[in-house]
């Protein structure tokens, strides 16, 4: 689809930072395999948060606004969606045991495959300012839990009132 493809006078990479300091309500939408995504609580089931804790290191998700949950559905062909609020995530640091800091950060990050996607972010997750991706493998698993749970409680499965991302943040002129 058109409305996801990078355009001639977009930027190489949108400063999200810069997004959030507006006064707007920004989100990030992810994709499911299924309509059934709650679980008896009301809560995401884990299963959907992503199939592997190792694919929580590398979080993919959809700025919403220029990305519609449509767009999920028909290009990108998800069954259902869910939302993330953009401050619930980007440069959010939670302190876990032994006062140590667990920070997670968004970043446009667009992709070719399988379908070009300007819009494209992940959300990332560091241990101090370690990426999970360089811890050892008891902490990164300790790293990708906490994620997952964070995740699960603040997923949104009602569409959200949401502004569109003012063109000045993403285009040259």
């Amino acid at each position: 689809m058109e409305r996801l493809k990078k355009e001639e006078n977009f930027v190489e990479q949108i400063d999200l930072s810069v997004i959030q300091k507006g006064t707007g309500a920004y989100y990030l939408v992810r994709g499911t395999s299924s309509k059934d995504i709650k679980d008896e609580y009301g809560r995401l089931k884990s299963e959907f948060v992503a199939k592997q804790s190792s694919h929580i290191r590398d979080y993919s998700t959809n700025l919403l606004g220029k990305t519609l949950p449509t767009d999920l559905l028909e290009q990108l062909k998800c069954e259902w969606y869910f939302f993330l609020k953009l401050d619930d995530f980007n440069v959010v640091t939670s302190t876990i045991d032994d006062n140590q800091t667990i920070t997670s950060r968004v970043l446009h990050t667009p992709i070719q495959q399988p379908v070009e996607n300007y819009w494209h972010c992940s959300i990332r997750w560091f241990l101090g300012e370690k990426d999970s991706e360089e811890l050892t493998k008891s902490k990164s698993r300790m790293v990708w839990e906490h994620a997952r749970s964070r995740i699960i409680n603040l997923a949104i499965f009602e569409e959200p009132f949401f502004e569109e991302i003012s063109a000045h943040l993403y285009t040259t002129k």
